[in-house]
């Protein structure tokens, strides 16, 4: 195994030891254990999320949270079904309460919409049912991402306006759409959220990242020319490895 992948596994590793019989992480743990430098970055990377996770427990909800998330809902013009409504608004709200954790222990980034975007699928992806897709561009995509040997960030084909006019699920957030697909692969079910770029304009994310788990969800998210992608899913960490 190359540090590089190790680490792509150890990335989800979680801070406190409770995946450490997870036999999904046991090769890269036992190399992080003979490789100095590896062992030296995985010590690093667990001290700053053990950091991140004491803060955030830290963080309480404004006392007014709920009003204010409900008196909002009426206001709000859904893109989709009223029955999401709910979900979306409690979603953006809790990201903010996470970003405002995050700020006290790491620099100020550009990335603070794609935090939230991720916030917004993990709660998302714990609703169901999402019904099926509708329209020939939301099935062909759907066909795309089911296949065994379609990798994820290099092998997906669409056309963004046509999923979100044509039956595709249309979500929004802080007032930007993105698309949604649920799809299958091997017995596990995955959510697969399409952002445009263009609607981010001083969003500069890494290339890749993850994937890692909150809230029993994991996730995994990337950026090409055009789009930001996230996938979710109730499935561990390891079978997100399978999709990329």
């Amino acid at each position: 195994m190359k540090n590089s992948d190790a680490q792509f596994i150890l990335s989800g590793y979680r801070p406190g030891g409770q995946d450490a019989s997870d036999p999904a992480f046991a090769e890269a743990l036992e190399q992080a254990k003979r490789d100095p430098a590896l062992g030296k970055w995985f010590a690093e990377q667990q001290a700053h999320a053990a950091a991140v996770s004491a803060k955030l427990n830290e963080i309480a909800p404004p006392a007014q949270l709920r009003n204010a998330v409900l008196a909002g809902s009426s206001l709000a013009q859904p893109v989709v079904r009223a029955r999401w409504l709910r979900p979306a608004l409690i979603a953006a709200a809790a990201a903010a309460v996470v970003f405002a954790g995050l700020v006290a222990v790491m620099p100020a980034k550009p990335t603070i919409d794609l935090e939230k975007l991720t916030a917004f699928a993990i709660q998302d992806a714990q609703v169901f049912p999402h019904g099926r897709s509708a329209g020939t561009a939301a099935k062909e995509l759907q066909t795309q991402v089911s296949a065994d040997d379609v990798c994820l960030p290099t092998g997906l084909h669409f056309d963004f306006e046509t999923l979100r006019t044509t039956g595709c699920r249309t979500l929004t957030d802080d007032g930007h759409e993105m698309v949604e697909v649920c799809f299958q692969r091997n017995g596990d079910f995955y959510h697969l959220y399409i952002v445009r770029r263009s609607d981010f304009a001083n969003m500069h994310p890494k290339t890749f990242a993850g994937p890692n788990t909150q809230e029993r969800v994991s996730f995994v998210s990337w950026a090409d020319q055009n789009y930001f992608y996230i996938v979710a899913s109730l499935a561990p960490p390891e079978a997100l490895v399978r999709l990329l």
